[in-house]
């Protein structure tokens, strides 16, 4: 290879090497390498890249093959490449022969930030002759990236991170410096955006150069006119062009208020939360002079019923001072001796005019959660031998803040008779009144008499265990059998129901219960005879309803009425409509129609139509009488459960 050649091959070498590349050479050996024209290096990189810099690399173009090269235009072109220029040894367009070179010096010089986009020198080639040959140059283009290497972080930093105009007469105007630099490290330079003052009377003087190189900075004049008498309070907000880069916010403070002025920061009402009973917190809050004149005070006290705030800072403020904008900070101290909702006021007594006596607000919670227990004892009282019977205990919360139930269970020793029924899921936290509740059942299985403690372990620091005493005898048919509502059976040793009062049903089948189910309605019956009759209906929207219930199994109750049908030629406003409501969904509905009759001692059980849904409705027809009896029968299905849960029949007619 020829001596020159190598060289410049090693340069370029050596080149990608030193830009940090770490990929194998894509570039074909020179001999294989398609005629063209060729760059060396095939890229440039800068590492100088803020400003100030002015660097200047140069570009070797060789043509590869036996043909000379026409260099049709050499260019800059992306969106980065504002900030290059270059000059080539020749001015295109120009002739190269085979073998030949030509070189671009590319300068590099940053203005500001880097633009976005790439940036390129594109060298537009084509053959120098006419005449055709294999190894004719094919048209193209070699283009060289111009890499920026850009390390490091740019840290947008303000000084100070407050500007005190202090007190400024309206109309007068205060200027404050307030420098801005370029905190990072590496190569990267700021572009900042301008930035108002956030507020109409502050104005911002913006440098018009506004680029930063790493530890370079600006002072940055801010000027503030109040046009009114005022406390300034804002923010100054700078912002770089690099969305990477963090804003930094400056506060504005100054007054402009002729007379002294209390301010309270960060505001005039405190809220701690939760504190336990027992524990302390402290509280801290900003007394500040907003005021053009010196702030006096003449007494701080605290109103608290419950007695559990403080004022631990400052122990004498009479005949203290504050200048204008000077700040003093107040301490007030929780001492959680009470439990209850705190509604604490400190008030703050001073020269300010407008408002003589400032009023602080303290409100939170002082914690005690406490237990209890209803009722705190069960006596089951003597219990007929094989009844069952169940008793609630309610737990509730009492105290203040949260309180954990953690177990609820049977001491040891207790009679294996009682049991548990109905816990809820533990642990278990009630809130201030909240309530929960379960049941403690007893099985009278043997004659005896039981005792028995309920404990529920709660996190109340007074009483971690509250219990429930219990007692119970069990006691035979003989020596009493209580059935309510009715009268009782020991006929199989066991104390059971044998009739129930007129209107009273053992609906759930247990004795212990008695006959605990009351039908107040005339309980219809199962024939026409028994049945409740509602009445003739008109087709004016006349209307009726029955309630009732169907307490035992077998129970069948049957409700009749008359739809009448006025009937007119041109229009009909006979329409019967029939519903049946009930909670309970054991219990159905049947209706029975027959046409043109109206017996009110009769039942014809034709047309029977039992609605899934409960629903019935039958409209008239033009110039058809269709008066009808019709026959309903509520009763419940074979496989549900007697309940003791009304229902109510509704029946419309128009």
């Amino acid at each position: 290879m020829h001596a020159s050649r190598m060289t410049s091959a090693l340069a370029l070498t050596l080149l990608t090497w030193a830009c940090g590349s770490n990929k194998p050479s894509t570039e074909q050996p020179e001999d294989n390498r398609p005629p063209g024209v060729v760059s060396a290096p095939s890229r440039l990189a800068w590492t100088c890249v803020a400003p100030g810099c002015d660097e200047t690399q140069q570009l070797t173009f060789t043509v590869l093959g036996t043909r000379r090269a026409a260099i049709k235009r050499i260019l800059l072109s992306g969106g980065g490449a504002a900030d290059f220029s270059f000059t080539s040894s020749e001015e295109a367009p120009f002739t190269v022969g085979a073998g030949s070179s030509f070189t671009v010096d590319v300068r590099y010089v940053p203005k500001g930030a880097p633009p976005s986009g790439p940036a390129e020198l594109r060298v537009t080639f084509t053959d120098a002759l006419a005449e055709e040959s294999e190894d004719r140059l094919v048209a193209g283009e070699t283009v060289v990236p111009l890499v920026r290497r850009i390390v490091g972080e740019a840290l947008l930093v303000a000084e100070p991170e407050t500007l005190k105009f202090g007190a400024v007469g309206v109309g007068a105007s205060q200027t404050l410096p307030l420098r801005v630099s370029n905190g990072g490290f590496g190569n990267i330079s700021l572009q900042l955006l301008p930035a108002d003052g956030g507020h109409p009377e502050v104005q911002v003087q913006w440098p018009t150069d506004a680029a930063l190189a790493p530890d370079a900075g600006v002072e940055v004049p801010v000027t503030w006119t109040p046009a009114a008498p005022a406390y300034l309070s804002g923010e100054l907000v700078l912002r770089a062009t690099a969305e990477d880069v963090v804003p930094v916010t400056v506060k504005l403070e100054g007054t402009s208020l002729p007379e002294p002025r209390l301010g309270v920061e960060p505001q005039a009402t405190v809220d701690f939360g939760t504190l336990a009973k027992g524990k302390t917190k402290a509280l801290s809050l900003v007394l500040k002079n907003r005021g053009g004149r010196a702030l006096t005070f003449t007494a701080i006290t605290v109103q608290d019923i419950l007695g559990n705030v403080k004022v631990t800072a400052p122990a004498t403020p009479a005949g203290l001072s504050l200048q204008p904008l000077e700040s003093l900070p107040l301490q007030l101290l929780v001492d959680a001796k009470t439990a209850g909702a705190v509604d604490a006021r400190v008030r703050i007594s001073s020269n300010d005019a407008s408002a003589p006596v400032t009023v602080v607000k303290v409100t939170g919670t002082v914690t005690e959660p406490r237990v209890a227990l209803t009722p705190t004892a069960l006596d089951y009282g003597v219990v007929p031998l094989g009844w069952v019977m169940n008793k609630p205990v309610e737990v509730k919360n009492v105290g203040y803040g949260t309180l954990t139930v953690k177990n609820i269970s049977l001491v040891g020793g207790s009679s294996q008779l009682f049991s548990l029924l109905g816990l809820p899921s533990l642990p278990l936290t009630l809130e201030r009144n909240a309530r929960a509740s379960f049941q403690v059942e007893f099985r009278a299985e043997a004659p005896a008499t039981v005792q028995g403690t309920v404990v529920v372990e709660t996190d109340d620091a007074t009483t971690p265990f509250a219990e429930v005493e219990l007692d119970a005898t069990v006691g035979t048919c003989a020596q009493g059998c209580p059935i309510a509502n009715g009268t009782a059976s020991c006929s199989s040793g066991k104390c059971e129901v044998g009739t129930c009062n007129a209107g009273w049903y053992n609906t759930d089948g247990l004795a212990a219960s008695g006959c605990e189910c009351q039908d107040t309605s005339n309980d219809p019956g199962e024939f026409c005879a028994d049945a409740q009759y509602a009445g003739n209906l008109p087709d004016n929207g006349a209307s009726a309803t029955w309630t009732g219930l169907l307490p035992i199994t077998g129970d069948v109750d049957l409700i009749k009425f008359h739809a009448n049908d006025n009937n007119q030629f041109f229009y009909d406003d006979f329409d019967v409509r029939i519903s049946l409501s009930s909670a309970d969904p054991g219990i159905s509905l049947c209706i029975y129609r027959h046409g043109t009759a109206d017996g009110e001692n009769d039942c014809f059980f034709t047309e029977e139509t039992c609605p899934a849904d409960r629903q019935y409705r039958k409209d008239g027809s033009f110039g058809t009488e269709d008066g009808a009896d019709f026959v309903l029968k509520v009763f419940r299905t074979a496989s549900s459960v007697p309940a003791c849960i009304p229902y109510t029949v509704f029946m419309r007619n128009g």
